[in-house]
C-alpha cells in the first residue's frame, strides 16, 4: 500500500472551537470560512452579496476561473470519484462530495464515476476528536469498490468536501490501488482544516501540490500543508 498521496484544496477553515476570542486580524475571514464549510456540508445556499448560490457550484466556478493554475491536476481523461460518506448511503441522503464532483463534471473538469461505497459506518472525521477518528486502515476496510471497469482510465481524482489529516483519502486510494495499481490517483478537497489558528492565512488559500503521508508505526496520516 502507498505511503504518500498528493492532494489539492481551494479553501481553508479553522474549527469554531479554535477561533481565538482575543483580537485577531483574520477572525472575520475565519468566520466566513466556517460559514461556507457549514453550507457545503449541508448544501445550504451560500450568500454572495445580494445573491445566493449552491456551495458546490462555487467550488467548480472558482476552479474554472483559475484553471491555468490547476493544469497539473485537471488534465486528460480524469475520473472524479466522490469520497463515500461516513455511513452507508440511504435513499435521499445528502452526499456533498458527489454534488461537488457533479458540478466539476458540468464545468468540464472530468467525469464522475462512483467507484467507492461505504459498507460499514465509521466516525465522521471532521466531527470527531483526534483519538476517535477512524484510521486509514479502518476506512479501507469499511469501503467497497463497486464492480465498474476503469481499465481505460489513467487518472483518478478523489473528491471530498473537507480534508482533516487525510485518513479517508488514504483509505480510498488504497482501495483503488488494490484493483487498479497502474491508475494515477490524486485527492481534491474543497476545504482543508487548519488546526493552528496562527497558520490560517485566509478563506481562499489554494494548495495545488500538497502531500498526505501515511505513518505505518502509528497507522495515521500527516497532511502538509
Amino acid at each position: 500500500m502507498r505511503d504518500r498521496l498528493s492532494y489539492s484544496s481551494l479553501f481553508s477553515y479553522v474549527p469554531e472551537r479554535r477561533i481565538p476570542l482575543h483580537p485577531w486580524d483574520r477572525r472575520d475571514e475565519a468566520k466566513t470560512a466556517l460559514e461556507f464549510m457549514r453550507c457545503l456540508k449541508n448544501n445550504w445556499p451560500y450568500s454572495r452579496g445580494s445573491s445566493s448560490i449552491e456551495p458546490s457550484k462555487v467550488v467548480a466556478q472558482i476552479l474554472v476561473k483559475n484553471l491555468s493554475h490547476w493544469r497539473s491536476v485537471f488534465h486528460g481523461d480524469v475520473v472524479l470519484v466522490p469520497v463515500p460518506r461516513s455511513a452507508p448511503i440511504r435513499k435521499n441522503d445528502l452526499w456533498p462530495p458527489f454534488l461537488i464532483a457533479e458540478e466539476m463534471q458540468k464545468a468540464g473538469l472530468g467525469r464522475v464515476l462512483t467507484l467507492l461505497e461505504r459498507v460499514e459506518r465509521v466516525n465522521p472525521s471532521s466531527r470527531s476528536l483526534a483519538k476517535e477518528r477512524p484510521s486509514p486502515k479502518e476506512h479501507f476496510e469499511s469501503i467497497r469498490l463497486l464492480e465498474l471497469s476503469v481499465v481505460d482510465v489513467k487518472n483518478v481524482i478523489l473528491v471530498d468536501d473537507l480534508v482533516t489529516r487525510g485518513h479517508t483519502f488514504m483509505g480510498c486510494a488504497w482501495k483503488i490501488d488494490e484493483a487498479y495499481p497502474n491508475v494515477g490517483i490524486h485527492a481534491f478537497a474543497a476545504i482543508r482544516t487548519i488546526s493552528n489558528p496562527e497558520e490560517f492565512k485566509g478563506f481562499y488559500d489554494p494548495v495545488e501540490s500538497g502531500m498526505i503521508t501515511y505513518r505505518r508505526d502509528s497507522d495515521d496520516c500527516l497532511r502538509r500543508p
